[in-house]
């Protein structure tokens, strides 16, 4: 939820963005692309996912919630999780679990794996699921069964 109360989301497939007055609006995909999610909202930026129409595949996307303008996110996995109010945003790491980082410029950094942590199918990677507000500090977790807390430091 953005600090003046609007919240995103999906609808039957589609992003949708609920004003404060709770007043929905869709979040346009991009195009070529159709359907959607829209998983996180931090100041005027949504992020989320986008279906590349007739192909099996999604992108992760970035919405600005004032104007509907939406941007792709090339190279990043589809599955942002979380973002900061200056564009940047992070994903859990799709289906390789390596979480990643993306710059407000769109530049993909993937984020290192402690020591002996493993992607699948050799271990159980990690997923990233928050980032501070200035984009330094991300956290997560091990996607192992004994789930271990993750810091990363930017």
């Amino acid at each position: 939820m953005a600090d003046d109360g609007t919240v995103v989301g999906v609808v039957r497939g589609a992003a949708t963005r609920w004003s404060p007055g709770g007043a929905a609006s869709l979040l346009a995909p991009p195009p070529g692309h159709e359907r959607g999610a829209a998983t996180a909202l931090r100041g005027f930026h949504a992020y989320g996912y986008a279906y590349v129409t007739g192909q099996n595949r999604n992108v992760a996307v970035r919405w600005d919630v004032r104007t509907g303008a939406v941007t792709i996110l090339a190279g990043a996995p589809d599955d942002p999780t979380d973002g900061t109010v200056d564009g940047a945003a992070i994903t859990t790491g799709g289906d390789y679990n390596q979480p990643t980082r993306i710059t407000a410029d769109g530049a993909v950094e993937l984020l290192p794996l402690p020591p002996g942590l493993l992607l699948p199918p050799d271990g159980p990677g990690a997923s990233a699921t928050s980032i501070s507000d200035d984009g330094r500090i991300i956290t997560g977790a091990t996607g192992s069964t004994d789930r271990r807390l993750l810091i990363w430091h930017c």
